[in-house]
């Protein structure tokens, strides 16, 4: 871009280059932004959101929280995108790049955002060369893919880059402390500091010059003004940075003033009702000294003649401890031989007692012993053992053949079960006799010695009784088979490997003899199946009546068996407890005939002490008798004291009596003081209730009102409280009025600040239209600024000015009221947050005055967009000389959205004036116009360079790496044809 010659003497600092690697909608797109440049092409090409990537390197940020606030990125509907949703377009990958190319007085250098470590952080990392020196790092030009255009690198990473940038002297940028200091700073001849300086700030970068300074990047990216907040939020940022100190800003919080009013109103209202209360207050100290005077003298009687009959009582008990402790200890004495003499006879009882259970015990023995014999003798040549058995047997049998009477169909079970035993037990019994009546050889006598054991031991049981004549081969199966398995350590092994099968030898003869024992147990077992198949069959026979009768029967005959089986289990138990019992039996007797003669001589002992405790008694009874005269003098001037005088808490007093003597007189005369005094007390709670009731101690007050009357301590510390409320109230009242003071001078400067705000944007519009009087655009040959207060606002300033700030006492209850209901208007009704008035909430609008050439009257009407735009570029270039520094001009482009919509005089005015000022146009078109054409030699139209292969992904395809292209016009006329040619 050239530049006037006016600009030739200052410090330039321009913007060359942007850059975008895998990020928003491009794999790779270098554009030039030091030139007068329009974008064009379809939507969703990143357009616009190039444009607005300016601010990334424009403002000191470090991440992309409150991201609405810090860059107002807008979508097509006009609402902010979200942080996640901007971060993710601009950085959404680890390798995705955005570097900015610029020069100073100190040389090129080029800015590379990159991804941060913490969410949503983006870092900057500054290189001291051109970008044409670190454009390898970034995208491989010299591939032939995606038309030759090129391709990404190859295995680039975050990592590898930083790295390289480093080698190449680049240095981090990540905290927003040296963002502003190094980017912002004003370090002119500092080449050190300076080297990678965008913008030189007046002031060195404070934060006050920074929040100006966003503001004006929110111009330059609204030149239009389409947001009606940008230019009013603006003006009061730059009119408040103007001040030498931050807190000079304007911050007047209405809130505390009226606070601070009802603080000091209620204050006032408070000390007003305690000088009102100031003869009550009198009053009830009058009386109180009178009744604390009554209080000591009655209360030094009470605690004296107490002292004496407690003195005068101790005497007496020390008697009366004496005949107690004398008449204790023989009722002790008669109470100790009466328990002993008990003893001895219950130990007496208790002997014989345990003698007689153990001669029945004796006996018992012996009769159980005679049963015993009785039970054998009906078993002769039996031993003990097997008489057991036989009984143990026989309850069996009984309890069986009970179940069976009285369950039909376990008894039909138990028939069924008997048939089928006996017809298997016939069935093994007729085999049996066959092979030893017929000599029919078994299967383990038809083969070898060695197969006979290994199938025995196998399976004893089957091959026993198994008779089927073997021929040849089935032998020499068998004995094959029998080979297979060999005798080791008692049992079989199968091919070597161990089984936990038993080896059993078999001999023929030993079978024989098994089968003959066999033999006779199954008749044995067959007859006994006939038995029971018999008593079943006649079971059923029987009706109901006669089965239950039956069932008794055994019943009872299976308990007697049972006692009997027990009796035989006990029985050398028993003859052992019958010796035991014998010698017992024997000792007792003896023992017993001592202890009789030791209760008789027990009985006489007791009988003498029962003489000696009566008189005991008598003697205690007399010295009781004056104790009790004594205490009842004491409980009546203990009355006094703690019922008739309680609220006096004389017990809590503690006073020392004196050493005085008791006559019952001294009762009386106490008793009337104590009714003089109680009548004073109940005139000092009357005086006391008149003064609470003016409620001057608050929840305090109430709480002594409620207690004092039966709490003297309460009552005293209510006097307490009162005579220090009564004492300070002078104190109180000099410093009520001091603060009182205080806040009438605070209100006054509060109130004066809001009057110099306006006073401010006064000023500074006039400081403006000096500055806007230089400039003419289109037919306006005059232009004014001016801002428009909001009507609130207005409205209380008018109001104030009407009231009298001069007053000593709190100002006028007006006054707050208007603050108030201002409050509530501008504040809640405003949708405001807070109550502390700043500069942005005074200015509700910002416009311009037109003077028309050849007009003397000013007009409000509003101009085109262009028109707007132009005068909103001659008011950023004002604004932004009071925050650099002198001397200073940069390369700025101007981000103009919509340059269509752009007339060809407003365009080609809007470049002129950029230039003057050292501006670049920088704006989006869908498509090169012939009026953008006309003024803006340079484009872009981003859709005919989209990648074909290889991109970082589908939503970034846009490559774009060449010179913008040419719109040159003929100089002819205005109106000639556009002539294209590639740039």
């Amino acid at each position: 871009m050239m530049l006037s010659d006016s600009y030739a003497f200052q410090d330039i600092y321009k913007f060359h280059r942007l850059i975008f690697v895998n990020s928003a909608a491009y794999a790779y797109t270098v554009i030039r932004v030091d030139k007068h440049t329009a974008l064009c092409g379809q939507n969703n090409l990143g357009k616009t959101s190039m444009l607005n990537a300016l601010k990334l390197f424009l403002l000191p940020h470090e991440n992309f929280k409150s991201c609405d606030k810090k860059f107002a990125f807008k979508g097509p509907a006009g609402t902010y995108y979200s942080t996640d949703a901007s971060y993710s377009y601009y950085f959404p990958e680890n390798h995705s790049f955005i570097i900015l190319e610029a020069e100073n007085m100190h040389g090129p250098f080029c800015l590379v955002l990159h991804r941060g470590n913490r969410p949503f952080s983006y870092g900057r990392m500054a290189v001291p060369c051109v970008y044409a020196d670190i454009q390898h790092l970034f995208w491989d030009l010299e591939s032939p893919i995606n038309g030759g255009m090129g391709a990404p690198i190859e295995g680039i990473s975050l990592s590898g880059v930083l790295s390289d940038l480093r080698a190449r002297g680049g240095e981090a940028m990540n905290d927003g402390t040296v963002i502003r200091q190094r980017l912002f700073g004003q370090h002119a001849l500092n080449r050190e500091e300076g080297r990678f300086c965008l913008l030189p700030l007046r002031n060195g970068g404070t934060a006050r010059e920074i929040d100006a300074w966003k503001m004006l990047i929110h111009l330059a990216f609204d030149i239009g003004a389409k947001d009606r907040r940008t230019l009013p939020d603006t003006i009061a940022t730059i009119i408040e940075g103007d001040k030498d100190r931050k807190n000079a800003e304007l911050s007047v919080s209405l809130s505390e003033i009226l606070d601070d009013y009802e603080s000091l109103k209620k204050e006032g209202d408070r000390l007003a009702d305690i000088e009102s209360a100031r003869k009550p207050w009198e009053l009830f100290d009058s009386q109180f000294q009178q009744f604390e005077t009554k209080s000591e003298l009655i209360v030094r009687n009470i605690v004296d003649v107490e002292y004496a009959l407690a003195k005068r009582q101790s005497s007496i008990l020390d008697e009366v401890k004496t005949a107690s402790e004398g008449h204790q200890a023989l009722e002790a004495a008669h109470s100790a031989k009466r328990q002993h003499h008990g003893l001895v006879k219950a130990e007496y009882l208790k002997l014989a007692g345990a003698l007689n259970l153990r001669q029945k015990d004796l006996e018992s023995a012996q009769k159980q012993l005679f049963k015993v014999s009785e039970i054998l003798r009906r078993y002769p040549g039996k031993t003990e053992h097997e008489v057991r058995e036989l009984l143990s047997d026989l309850s069996a049998e009984l309890t069986a053949e009970v179940e069976t009477l009285t369950n039909k169909a376990q008894s039909a079970e138990q028939l069924a079960q008997a048939i089928r035993s006996k017809n298997s037990l016939t069935h093994q019994r007729d085999q049996l006799r066959k092979i030893l009546d017929e000599h029919v050889e078994t299967v383990l006598e038809q083969v070898d010695r060695h197969s006979a054991s290994v199938l025995s031991s196998l399976n004893s049981t089957l091959f026993t009784n198994l008779t089927p004549r073997l021929n040849p081969d089935q032998k020499q199966a068998i004995k094959e088979f029998g080979c297979l398995f060999q005798e080791r350590d008692s049992f079989i092994s199968f091919l070597s490997e161990e089984t936990s099968f038993g080896f059993m030898s078999f001999d023929p003869t030993r079978a024989r003899r098994q089968h003959e024992q066999d033999l006779i147990k199954l008749d044995d077992d067959i007859k006994d199946c006939y038995d029971l198949i018999q008593r079943l069959n006649d079971d059923s026979k029987l009706t109901a009546e006669q089965a239950r009768d039956k069932a008794k029967k055994l019943n009872r005959e299976r308990t007697e068996t049972d006692e009997d089986v027990q009796l035989l289990s006990r029985h050398g138990y028993m003859r052992d407890q019958q010796k035991a019992l014998d010698l017992e039996v024997g000792g007792q007797t003896v023992e017993l005939a001592k202890l009789h003669k030791s209760v008789a001589d027990a009985a006489g002992e007791l009988e003498d002490l029962a003489i000696d405790a009566e008189r005991a008694k008598e003697v205690l009874a007399r010295v009781r008798k004056e104790n009790d005269d004594l205490r009842s003098y004491l409980e009546q001037i203990r009355n006094l004291a703690e019922i008739t005088l309680g609220f006096l808490s004389i017990r809590q007093m503690k006073l020392e009596a004196r050493d005085t003597s008791f006559h019952p007189n001294q009762i009386k005369d106490i008793s009337q003081f104590a009714s003089e005094v109680a009548k004073s007390r109940e005139a000092l709670q009357v005086a006391l209730d008149e003064l609470l009731k003016r409620n001057l101690l608050e929840e305090e007050g109430r709480d002594f009102g409620y207690h004092a009357f039966h709490d003297l301590g309460r009552m005293r510390s209510c006097r307490k409280a009162f005579a220090a409320m009564f004492g300070t109230l002078e104190g109180e009242q000099q410093t009520y009025q001091s603060k009182v003071t205080a806040h009438n001078s605070n209100t006054s400067i509060q109130i004066d600040e809001i009057r110099h705000a306006r006073r401010m944007i006064k000023e500074f519009e006039k400081e403006v239209d000096v500055q806007l009087s230089e400039f003419s655009v289109s037919d306006l040959e005059a232009i004014e600024i001016y801002c428009v207060l909001n009507p609130h606002f207005e409205e209380l300033l008018v109001d104030i000015d009407s009231i009298n700030l001069m007053t000593t006492g709190l100002h006028e209850k007006r006054l707050y009221e208007r603050l108030r209901a201002f409050c509530t208007e501008f504040f809640v009704n405003g949708g405001r947050r807070g109550t502390t008035l700043d500069m942005s909430l005074l200015i509700d609008r910002v416009g311009y005055r037109y003077r028309k050439r050849g007009h003397d009257k000013y007009t409000e009407e509003d101009q085109s967009n262009g028109t707007t735009a132009m005068i909103n570029c001659r008011l950023l270039s004002i604004l932004l000389r009071r925050l650099l520094v002198a001397n200073t001009q940069i390369c700025l482009p101007l981000v103009m959205d919509e340059l269509s919509n752009l007339s060809h005089l407003n365009l080609k005015a809007a470049r002129g004036i950029a230039e003057s000022e050292g501006f670049v146009l920088f704006g989006a078109t869908p498509e090169p116009t012939s009026t953008i054409a006309k003024v803006i030699e340079n484009y872009i139209d981003l859709s005919h360079f989209l990648a074909t292969d290889r991109t970082y992904s589908h939503l970034r395809r846009v490559i774009y790496t060449g010179e913008s292209e040419s719109l040159r016009t003929k100089k002819d006329s205005a109106d000639d044809a556009v002539e294209i040619t590639a740039g």
